[in-house]
C-alpha cells in the first residue's frame, strides 16, 4: 500500500460539460483513486449535476487499473487568487467519513482510516478505544461523534499504517482538503 498520495486541484472549469465554473458558484467535487498514489478530483458545476448531467471516469492508471471512485461531496468553487480557506466543512468530512462505512478496499480502508485521524484531530470524533489486531482480525479504532455523546461507537478497520505513513498522508489529506492540521 503507498504511503502518499498525489491529488489534482480544484478545476474551475465543468468537467461535465467543459464550461467555466464562477467563483463562489455551487459545484459538486468527485475524488477517484488512479492507480497506486494518486487521487483525481473532477469537479461538476451543480446545474449540469442536477440535470443529470456527469463526467466521464478519468482513464485506467498506467497499469491499467479501472479508477475508483472514493467520494463525492457538494462545495462552492472558490476564487482563483483568493486565499484557500475550508473547502469541505466538517459536516463534508463527516459525510466523505460515513460514505466509505461499507469499504473493502485497501486504499478505502487507509482512507476512511485518515479520515477517523483528521476528524479525532478537529474534534468531530472522539477516541472511545481501540482493538489490537489478532493473527485472525484487524486492529479496530473506536470512535463516537463528539455532537451524539450517548451515541453510537463506530468501529473503523486500522490498515496498519506506520506513524510515518500516516503522518504523511495525513499532512497531504489535510493540505489537499484545506484541514487545519
Amino acid at each position: 500500500m503507498s504511503a502518499s498520495y498525489s491529488v489534482t486541484a480544484p478545476n474551475p472549469v465543468c468537467a461535465a460539460t467543459g464550461e467555466p465554473i464562477e467563483p463562489g458558484a455551487p459545484c459538486f467535487s468527485l475524488l477517484y483513486e488512479v492507480g497506486e498514489d494518486a487521487l483525481l478530483r473532477q469537479d461538476v458545476a451543480a446545474d449540469a449535476w442536477d440535470r443529470g448531467q456527469r463526467p466521464a471516469p478519468p482513464p485506467p492508471a498506467e497499469d491499467g487499473s479501472p479508477p475508483r471512485l472514493v467520494a463525492q461531496w457538494r462545495t462552492t468553487m472558490r476564487e482563483k487568487d483568493a486565499p484557500r480557506k475550508v473547502l469541505i466543512g466538517d459536516d463534508e468530512v463527516l459525510d466523505l467519513f460515513d460514505q466509505l462505512e461499507d469499504a473493502d478496499g485497501d486504499h478505502q480502508l487507509a482512507f476512511r482510516y485518515l479520515l477517523c485521524l483528521i476528524l479525532i484531530r478537529k474534534k468531530q470524533l472522539v477516541w472511545e478505544g481501540a482493538r489490537p489486531a489478532t493473527a485472525d482480525e484487524a486492529g479496530v479504532v473506536l470512535v463516537r461523534r463528539r455532537r451524539d455523546k450517548e451515541g453510537p461507537v463506530t468501529e473503523v478497520i486500522d490498515p496498519g499504517l506506520n506513524d510515518e505513513s500516516i503522518e504523511a498522508a495525513t499532512a497531504q489529506l489535510s493540505a489537499v482538503m484545506n484541514l487545519d492540521a
